[in-house]
């Protein structure tokens, strides 16, 4: 018997120019969605759920000769509830019941930002903001600790916010959101400064 509530992930794909949704399996008898049973399917902002109806439209399907139950959804509603973007749904079945929704990383793909703006960390001099640009977006912050490098992103990119602070200084609250960030590579431990005594010249000793 199987244990539920049980969960699991469907994809939306297509079938006739419009969304479908396929979900099968010998779990669906133990919940009650034998081949032939009548369902009602409800369409919500975000929700899809079956339940068991005798008065229902539609009908439980099968295959391999009867043996593994098969709900079918085949509409231009799925699209409707869940936007162009979704594509993969979460599948919560419990007896007599069977809940649609969008997948926890779908959720927060299609609640991403999409302002066009970048953020920037360990940005240097702004390379990789500069990157960003040529490619549309418009530079909001960034968050460089060494002065120096600090001052000549300011120069190349006089619009966006500095946080001239180590990263783990920056006041989160204060970020502005933003559709991308881009991460530099801290270079410090790998530049002259650091490979290099400062006295002789000489390479340190990092024995």
């Amino acid at each position: 018997m199987t244990t539920f509530p049980r969960l699991s992930t469907a994809s939306i794909g297509r079938n006739k120019d419009a969304p479908r949704v396929w979900i099968e399996g010998r779990y669906l008898l133990d919940a009650g969605f034998a081949p032939g049973r009548h369902i009602q399917v409800e369409f919500a902002a975000g929700r899809i759920t079956i339940k068991l109806n005798s008065d229902g439209p539609r009908t439980v399907s099968s295959k391999k000769q009867g043996q593994v139950p098969v709900v079918d959804l085949n509409s231009g509603a799925i699209a409707t509830t869940f936007g162009a973007t979704t594509s993969k749904l979460q599948v919560y079945v419990s007896p007599g019941e069977i809940v649609l929704t969008a997948t926890h990383s779908e959720a927060l793909r299609n609640s991403r930002c999409r302002n066009g703006s970048e953020g920037s960390a360990f940005s240097g001099g702004g390379l990789l903001t500069e990157a960003a640009r040529e490619a549309g977006f418009t530079p909001a912050f960034a968050i460089e600790v060494d002065e120096r490098y600090a001052a000549i992103y300011e120069r190349n990119h006089p619009e966006a916010k500095m946080f001239n602070l180590s990263i783990e200084d920056v006041p989160l609250d204060s970020l502005p959101q933003v559709e991308l960030l881009t991460l530099g590579i801290p270079c410090e431990p790998y530049s002259r400064a650091r490979t290099l005594d400062r006295g002789t010249g000489a390479k340190r000793d990092r024995s």
